[in-house]
């Protein structure tokens, strides 16, 4: 089902894709804006300045080890527009790949059509002050 993940930020890990999978792709609906806040020291005062950005692709994280940590962009394998105009697009669960995305980015998984099994690890973070 449609849902956005009670977090800041979620880590979908694939641990387990078999050759036969059909469907089981994580759709997501829309661009949520980024936000980015930064605070400069002014007459010892903090002040926040806020931009706006459009996020555009998935980052996935691969070949991960305490030294090293390289990003990968994941091309969606599917875009569209819907009848309320909305922005979605479909993303493949590579076996030892991770999606990287907001909790508040709306998004579900999407059935197994066919056969196959697949297994995936979700991190969720929260970032409390």
């Amino acid at each position: 089902a449609k849902h956005m993940d009670p977090s800041d930020i979620t880590i979908n890990i694939c641990l387990e894709c078999t050759f036969d999978v059909q469907g089981s792709q994580v759709k997501f609906y829309g661009t949520p804006p980024l936000l980015l806040r930064i605070h400069k020291d002014n007459n010892g005062e903090e002040n926040d300045v806020e931009e706006e950005h459009t996020a555009t692709t998935t980052t996935a994280i691969t070949n991960t080890s305490a030294s090293s940590i390289s990003l990968s962009p994941i091309p969606p394998t599917l875009q569209t527009q819907e009848e309320d105009d909305e922005f979605q697009f479909l993303v493949e669960q590579v076996q030892g790949y991770a999606t990287v995305h907001w909790g508040h980015h709306a998004h579900q998984t999407m059935p197994l059509t066919h056969g196959g099994r697949r297994t995936n690890l979700i991190l969720t973070y929260r970032y409390t002050d």
